[in-house]
């Protein structure tokens, strides 16, 4: 049996002096999240909102938006501060091919195309 094709994107950053941490993904067309954070001190781990076409648009977004491209990290020795940096991770496999990347974005990015994909991440309320 071959392999399962996977598309995941890992996210995180602080609001509000929270740590979110979300994983989407889309293994064999079956689209997911979940999503960590505290909440009244306590973790609170659990689904989130994501459809596949909202899925797509975040897959899509970190192939083709040019901040993505300025953002990615080629040092494995780079500092990660998801204070100041929106952490964002892939990882695939599809047709025999796999590959990771990370994108560190500041967190005052104003592009344009970078706001519009973090309004399609659907943080939990």
């Amino acid at each position: 049996m071959p392999p399962k094709d996977f598309f995941l994107i890992d996210y995180a950053n602080f609001r509000q002096d929270v740590l979110y941490h979300g994983t989407l993904t889309d293994t064999d067309g079956v689209v997911q999240s979940t999503w960590t954070y505290e909440q009244d001190g306590e973790k609170i781990t659990g689904p989130g909102r994501v459809t596949s076409e909202s899925f797509q648009l975040l897959w899509d977004g970190v192939a083709d938006a040019r901040v993505f491209e300025r953002a990615a990290v080629s040092d494995p020795d780079t500092e990660i501060d998801p204070r100041n940096l929106h952490v964002v991770g892939i990882a695939f496999s599809t047709g025999g091919q796999t590959g990771t990347r990370t994108y560190l974005v500041p967190v005052g990015e104003s592009d344009p195309e970078f706001v519009r994909w973090l309004s399609a991440v659907a943080f939990p309320a």
